[in-house]
């Protein structure tokens, strides 16, 4: 039996009725909310950015927006950088920044741009912006709220169609403001604002600036419709539509040697007795204005900041990275490193890092020297992290940055576990290596030229032998057992400098000078672990040895660098034998097995190494005279260290050798080890090689890197193609 015609009647006008709310709730066809910012990172805000702006990647193809960290001081109100969100800051309490303060500030807020709605009925809709973390998160990050990462300004200037960021403009989202905001027709709460701000054709243009290196966090906005005027109570609202960009604040970036120093820094230590006048002097003269020279008390500047950059499409800046030990007082009770920092580094166009300030000092390799970039020999883009066991939360921060990968080195046989005690990068690629094979083969050489040689005149601290005002006898440094052991076992073990030589080679594709030997000829078990050759005073040159057996200790080498062999000149496998006309050596721990005659091994320089030795001897500080040897001493520089040098472009700042002067090369007598210091920083590509009397730095474990630092200027590269 078929339905009545009146409930078929009803039926028809609920459908029609229930079509006519659907296309109420559909809207203004077409109608839609629009977030865009830099997402393919070019500098400007157009429809190419839609694409794939809502996932953060790095690389050529990389995509997502990234903003400045505004952390220099543009403001002139505070002694706190411009995002500073409340708090004490260089002993003064300092309220929030909420405000971009002026033309210089506004430079360094990012953008991000909402379409505005070309609606004919606005007062039907709403539109809701959050800010919330992305989809994942660094260990680092993981407890920092989204509102914690940026600090987000309403625009208050029309230029043209558009509504963008001016001075004066108050933030809205961020620490202590909530993370979103709503336009409607009918604001009532702290957060809403006027949907009529929207109505348009432009784009409305949000201010960002970021307030946490490298985080993550996203923008998401949703169009919402609610039509007015039907009977009865409204329909709920029905989300149109839903836009998102993920975004990531510019990550903090170490600096290494490539840029050139824009401010040299040291500290004045003369007020507290202690008299660096000479490095002040030789830094003054390499400089210039370019000196800035602090009272902090405080030798190793090094250690308690670490200079670096961040940057974006639209702008960069160099960052100070205030490290934990900046806290610290030593000479002086009322400054220190982190009052130098926040006081007079701090500056418009120069910001503060403050992330890790909060970190213990347990661990010295929580300090700057042991924080060092390095880069890929022909690399663009940021450098390695080198590093020895950082803290663990430290690592944390560095991978959270995502930029400078790291790379562990063994430091524990070291006193002061530093990376800038054993290695440079040259502006030209190539890297220096402290070598204790090849400053104790210079000592030899020494001797053998003046029995009665000195070195060390005028040190201490670091000796731990009997000197006169003229020095150490050079024969004395050698007839001792306990420095042979740790400089030619202990140091060079592959836990020790051979494993940091391998490392680096592996990571950074490095070339050493010589080849390992090779075995052509003989019989016997005896192997030669490597060949000692003081390739940087060869002029370059391409030199090949033989090294032939005539009985199972003796032997005999001799050289060539075209077709013409020398003379053979003559050696034991049981001593420590240097051949100054060959320029090489070979120490008796580098044999092993049983020789016999005719025994014949074969190694070269190689001219294109990228790996240079710069010698350099450790030594146990409780190694004093009647001392064993300690079965895991931690050792620091016996003798200048010049791997711990100041580096601008092609000039080096180190300190002076104070070596023996002996007559290698010639009638007049001249420093051996600053010698070939300075031949092997020629050959890694300094033209400039600049020595200054260091001691007192030498003398408390370091030297002229540790008691320096620099600001360098920006590289050209953009760390997101990396």
């Amino acid at each position: 039996m078929g339905c009545p015609a009146k409930h078929v009647r009803r039926e028809v006008k609920v459908q029609i009725e229930q079509l006519e709310t659907r296309s109420l709730m559909a809207g203004q066809p077409g109608l839609a909310v629009d977030l865009l910012a830099d997402s393919d990172r070019n500098g400007v805000i157009d429809a190419r950015d839609n694409t794939k702006e809502d996932s953060w990647s790095t690389g050529a193809g990389g995509r997502g927006a990234v903003i400045l960290p505004n952390f220099d001081r543009d403001n002139t109100t505070t002694n706190a950088p411009d995002n500073w969100t409340g708090g004490i800051f260089n002993g003064r309490p300092v309220a929030p920044n909420n405000v971009i303060d002026n033309a210089a500030d506004l430079a360094d807020v990012g953008r991000v741009r909402l379409g505005k709605l070309n609606a004919d009925a606005p007062y039907e809709y709403a539109v809701i912006v959050r800010l919330i973390r992305p989809k994942s998160d660094p260990a680092w990050f993981k407890n920092t709220a989204a509102t914690d990462r940026v600090r987000i300004f309403m625009p208050s200037k029309t230029s043209g169609a558009d509504t963008v960021p001016q001075a004066g403009d108050v933030a809205v989202m961020g620490p202590g403001l909530g993370g979103t905001i709503r336009f409607t027709a009918n604001p009532v709460d702290a957060n809403d604002y006027s949907i009529y701000d929207l109505v348009g054709t432009g784009g409305y243009f949000f201010g960002i600036e970021g307030l946490k290196y490298g985080a993550g966090f996203r923008l998401e906005v949703t169009l919402q419709y609610q039509p007015i005027g039907t009977d009865g109570p409204p329909p709920p609202a029905e989300t149109v539509n839903t836009d998102i960009v993920d975004l990531k604040v510019a990550p903090f970036v170490l600096s290494d040697n490539r840029q050139r120093v824009t401010s040299a820094i040291v500290d004045d230590l003369t007020p507290y007795g202690l008299d660096n006048s000479a490095i002040q002097k030789t830094l003054k003269s390499v400089f210039g204005s370019k000196l800035i020279t602090s009272q902090s008390g405080d030798l190793w500047q090094q250690d308690g900041y670490e200079i670096g950059y961040v940057k974006a499409p639209y702008g960069s800046m160099p960052v100070v990275m205030e490290l934990p030990r900046a806290r610290d007082y030593f000479f002086s009770s009322t400054s220190n490193m982190r009052s130098f920092i926040r006081g007079t580094l701090l500056k418009a166009g120069v910001g503060v890092n403050l992330d890790v300030v909060g970190l213990p000092t347990d661990d010295s390799s929580s300090y700057g020297g042991d924080i060092e970039s390095i880069a890929r020999p022909g690399a663009k883009g940021p450098g390695l992290l080198l590093m020895s066991n950082i803290p663990a939360a430290m690592q944390d921060y560095f991978a959270a940055q995502g930029v400078n990968k790291s790379l562990n080195l063994p430091l524990d046989w070291l006193a002061v576990n530093h990376v800038d005690e054993v290695v440079q990068m040259t502006p030209t690629g190539k890297v220096l290596v402290a070598d204790t094979d090849v400053a104790w083969a210079l000592l030899i050489w020494a001797n053998k030229l003046d029995p009665n040689a000195r070195m060390h005149q005028d040190m201490n601290g670091n000796q731990y032998l009997p000197e006169t005002i003229d020095g150490i006898k050079v024969s004395a440094v050698l007839s001792d057992i306990r420095l042979r052991n740790q400089n030619l076992e202990y140091a060079q073990r592959v836990t020790s400098l051979r494993g940091i030589t391998r490392a680096l080679k592996n990571a950074l594709g490095l070339q050493e000078e010589v080849s390992s030997p090779v075995k052509i000829a003989g019989s016997g078990t005896v192997n030669l672990a490597r060949g000692g050759v003081f390739t940087q005073m060869l002029g370059g040159k391409m030199r090949e040895f033989t090294v032939k057996f005539t009985t199972a200790s003796d032997y005999q080498i001799r050289f060539r660098d075209g077709t013409a062999w020398s003379a053979w000149y003559a050696g034991n496998k049981t001593r420590d034998e240097v051949f100054p006309a060959a320029r090489a050596f070979i120490l008796k721990n580098y044999w092993s097995g049983t020789a016999v005659a005719g025994d014949t091994f074969t190694f070269k320089t190689q001219t294109g190494a990228t790996l240079l030795k710069m010698p350099v001897l450790f030594s146990s500080p409780d190694l004093g005279m009647g001392s064993p040897t300690p079965a895991n001493p931690r050792m620091t520089a016996y003798s200048e260290d010049h791997v711990n040098a100041l580096v601008d472009g092609t000039t080096v700042i180190t300190g002076r050798a104070f070596g023996p002067k002996v007559k290698w090369n010639g009638s007049v007598a001249s420093d051996l080890l600053q010698d070939y210091a300075s031949a092997t920083f020629k050959g890694g590509g300094y033209t400039n090689v600049v020595f200054t009397n260091a001691r007192i730095y030498h003398d408390s474990s370091g030297s002229v890197h540790c008691g320096t630092n620099a600001i360098r200027a920006l590289p050209t590269d953009d760390w997101w193609l990396a």
